[in-house]
């Protein structure tokens, strides 16, 4: 940077896309004519590019551009607002290269080697279903069975055994407070197979829960849970989605109101929105016994 700076060569900073971007987006411009100021032409017709639902409201429906981005999207293979965001990021990658230069060329970071492995374009998704079948059977199947068998059988069965010392169950200590102090059977019934046992029913899954989060969590705050939406992106776009929904949508297969609170990291109201109403239909811990309920009554 100092160097061109200290040669002051002249600089453009006008930023143009690829040659088929270009064109629609001259295209664009053409039908702006009369409805936006020539200074402000540019804008708008890449906000119009990338279907921005405010700028779009702003215009009104009276331009067709429609079949001019699609041709866009077919003949680049990618949705309209991906390819802009590509040209913009190698746009940038061009500026860095002239202005910023590293000691060691052609070394990779550990973190680059590897994006290279889990964002690689064949194994991706085969590392991801491997992941998240290890998360899901540690959480569900070996360590959180034998929490949630520990949790319904002792602490709201009848009890376990801690170093030879026997401790009574939550149902077991409160029978014995109210068979103490005389209450009526049918009372003691709906606090003991109404109350506790319900109230058991419930917790008995928040060890899996909790195993599951921290699993999940791990994955968050290392940072693979951003490169899985970015492999995301492409495929959720197809159902009008971004790659940012795959997260909430992860986190309410384990409970739903954490699930849709991920969802406020999605910048786009639309999206949004969207993520919201599908992670609704996720099942997670607190559904299953209920659809596997109704499922054994209808199809049983």
């Amino acid at each position: 940077a100092v160097e061109a700076a200290e040669k002051k060569s002249s600089f453009s900073l006008l930023h143009t896309f690829g040659e088929d971007v270009e064109e629609a987006l001259t295209s664009i411009e053409e039908k702006l004519k009369g409805f936006v100021e020539e200074s402000q032409k540019r804008f708008f017709a890449v906000k119009l590019f990338e279907r921005d639902e405010k700028i779009k409201d702003q215009i009104g429906s009276t331009i067709q551009i429609e079949e001019t981005i699609q041709k866009v999207e077919e003949k680049m293979d990618d949705d309209a607002e991906s390819i802009i965001t590509n040209e913009r990021y190698q746009y940038i990658s061009h500026l860095i290269k002239d202005c910023y230069k590293k000691k060691s060329h052609g070394k990779l970071t550990i973190s680059d080697k590897i994006d290279k492995i889990v964002t690689n374009r064949f194994f991706a998704l085969p590392i991801f279903a491997l992941i998240m079948f290890f998360v899901y059977y540690v959480s569900v199947t070996t360590v959180g069975t034998f929490a949630t068998d520990w949790a319904n059988d002792g602490v709201f069965g009848e009890g376990w055994s801690l170093f030879g010392l026997w401790i009574p169950g939550i149902p077991e200590v409160i029978g014995g407070i109210l068979e103490g102090i005389g209450c009526a059977e049918w009372l003691s019934s709906l606090i003991l197979d109404g109350i506790v046992a319900g109230v058991g029913a419930v917790l008995g899954f928040v060890p899996q829960m909790l195993i599951l989060f921290m699993f999940l969590a791990f994955l968050e705050a290392c940072g693979y849970m951003a490169r899985v939406a970015f492999i995301m992106d492409r495929i959720f776009r197809r159902f009008g989605l971004s790659g940012k929904s795959f997260i909430p949508m992860l986190i309410g297969s384990g409970c739903g109101v954490p699930g849709i609170m991920a969802s406020r990291t999605i910048e786009n109201e639309r999206d949004r929105r969207m993520t919201i109403i599908t992670t609704t239909f996720i099942p997670c811990g607190a559904k299953l016994p209920i659809i596997a309920m109704f499922a054994g009554a209808v199809f049983g």
